[in-house]
């Protein structure tokens, strides 16, 4: 698994790296288009004859003729408004310069002659393109004669229009060129990636898997060598041997008869005799209960008892009761109410 999250990483880090390039490429050929853009004036002859042999003839020397050194010094003398680029250089590269930006080429029927100029700049390139068919007009009146044996007209041009000097070359050096920046801006930041200082093993991602943890029975977590282990099961008590849970409602005691639940059905009529505390004292005296009936007398209005507060709730008297005590709980059996 680690190393397939490590393919992954690299073949990420691979597609990045092709993004980059592609984007990188776009902007070094934005940025040597100028280098390479010129800007190129086109002119196009046609030559009348009595013959079509002479005519071919005469536009195939003038295409010669337009790419000699002599001619571009005669467009120089023709035009002193012009600029030499070449000028001070030996006599070769001065017409390797001409017939670099100087192209001629004629027609398939021999009767039509295209003259092409390229420059760094629109107007450098019409204007050159003026000079060149003023000077191969004078020069073909040298040797030709323009009016009887052979005539020339211009039907095109000049046109001027911007093209790219040398397209393959344009495209190696932008490829070139982004290859380049982009090797060194990724070797920075590799670089830089690798001097970081590194806080621990977690600074870089590596997947835990749950197989690769430690167990209990080891000891050790992976939090740190610092904290110690503390096993769980000690804080849980163990049940004793001989203590068991299981069946304990089998082994209560059964109560003998049946349960029998009482209840009051109704209360004690209000003309029940009442014991009288003669009678009770007589009877406690004597040990024998008096067979006189008591008189019934009117209840007594009880006052109601005062409320006991929380502080006096624990300080009650839980000795036997008295006499009184005895005399009272009677009396609410007998009323049916309940002891209090």
């Amino acid at each position: 698994m680690l190393v397939r999250s490590k393919q992954f990483f690299q073949s990420s880090w691979g597609r990045t790296y092709l993004v980059t390039l592609f984007f990188v490429t776009l902007a070094a050929f934005l940025f040597w288009l100028d280098f390479f853009r010129v800007y190129e004036s086109e002119t196009t002859l046609l030559f009348v004859g009595n013959g079509s042999q002479e005519t071919r003839e005469v536009a195939g020397s003038l295409a010669d003729i337009a790419e000699t050194l002599s001619f571009y010094n005669r467009v120089l003398e023709q035009d002193e408004t012009l600029d030499d680029p070449a000028a001070g250089k030996q006599l070769d590269k001065r017409k390797d310069y001409w017939q670099s930006v100087m192209r001629s080429e004629s027609g398939s029927e021999g009767s039509t002659l295209r003259l092409t100029v390229s420059q760094s700049n629109a107007a450098d390139a019409q204007d050159l393109s003026k000079a060149v068919l003023k000077a191969l007009l004078q020069t073909a009146s040298l040797y030709y004669d323009i009016e009887k044996d052979v005539k020339v007209r211009v039907i095109d041009g000049p046109i001027t229009g911007p093209k790219i000097a040398q397209p393959a070359l344009l495209a190696a050096v932008a490829f070139v060129t982004s290859l380049a920046v982009t090797s060194i801006f990724f070797g920075i930041l590799s670089f830089l990636g690798g001097a970081a200082p590194r806080r621990g093993p977690q600074s870089e991602f590596v997947p835990v898997y749950k197989e690769a943890l430690p167990k209990k029975s080891e000891g050790k977590l992976p939090v740190g060598e610092s904290v110690p282990w503390i096993n769980p099961d000690k804080f849980v008590p163990v049940r004793p041997a001989g203590l068991s849970f299981e069946n304990t409602e089998g082994a209560l005691p059964q109560a003998a008869g049946p349960r029998v639940s009482f209840q009051k059905k109704s209360s004690a009529p209000s003309n029940l005799p009442i014991l009288d505390e003669e009678a009770w004292s007589s009877m406690f005296a004597s040990g024998e209960p008096s067979s006189e009936e008591p008189e019934s007398e009117e209840e007594p209005e009880t006052a109601p008892e005062p409320a006991i507060g929380p502080d006096q709730l624990y300080k009650k008297d839980v000795s036997e009761p008295t006499i009184e005590e005895y005399k009272r709980r009677l009396n609410e059996l007998l009323r049916g109410n309940p002891i209090k």
